[in-house]
C-alpha cells in the first residue's frame, strides 16, 4: 500500500495597516451589535453587555491585560466588605463580576503570549534575546 500524505498551505494575506485599521473598526462595530442582541436574547444586564463588549474589544484590539486584571482585583476585595456589611446578593454578583473579569484577564494573557512566540527573535533586544537562548 502506498502512504499518502499531503500538506494544506494556506498563504498570508498580507494587508495593509489602513485596511487593517478599516477591519477592525467594523468588527467592533460588529462586537457592539452583537452584544446588544445577546442582551435582548439572553436577559444580559447592561452591565453583563459592558462586560462582554470589553472582551470582544480587548481581544480584538490586544488590550493590556492590566486593566481587567485590576479590574478582577477591584471586584474581589469588595466582596468580603459587602459580606460584613450584610449585603450579600450584591456581593455574589461582584464575585460574578471578579470571574468574568479574571477570564479576560487570562484569555488577553494567552493571547500575549502567543504573539509573543510567534514574534522572530532577531527584532528582541539584546537582553530578551539571552532570556530566551
Amino acid at each position: 500500500m502506498k502512504d499518502i500524505s499531503f500538506e494544506i498551505k494556506i498563504p498570508k494575506i498580507k494587508l495593509s495597516d489602513r485596511l487593517k485599521g478599516n477591519l477592525k473598526a467594523i468588527f467592533s462595530i460588529l462586537i457592539v451589535a452583537g452584544a446588544f442582541v445577546a442582551k435582548q436574547n439572553f436577559e444580559f444586564t447592561f452591565f453583563d453587555t459592558l462586560v462582554l463588549i470589553y472582551f470582544g474589544i480587548s481581544i480584538l484590539w490586544k488590550l493590556e491585560s492590566r486593566i481587567s486584571a485590576v479590574l478582577a482585583l477591584l471586584f474581589l476585595v469588595s466582596c468580603p466588605i459587602l459580606l460584613i456589611i450584610k449585603n450579600d446578593a450584591l456581593a455574589e454578583l461582584f464575585a460574578i463580576y471578579a470571574y468574568y473579569f479574571l477570564v479576560i484577564t487570562v484569555a488577553g494573557e494567552i493571547m500575549a503570549l502567543k504573539n509573543e512566540k510567534n514574534r522572530p527573535v532577531d527584532n528582541l533586544p539584546r537582553q530578551a534575546k539571552e532570556k530566551i537562548v
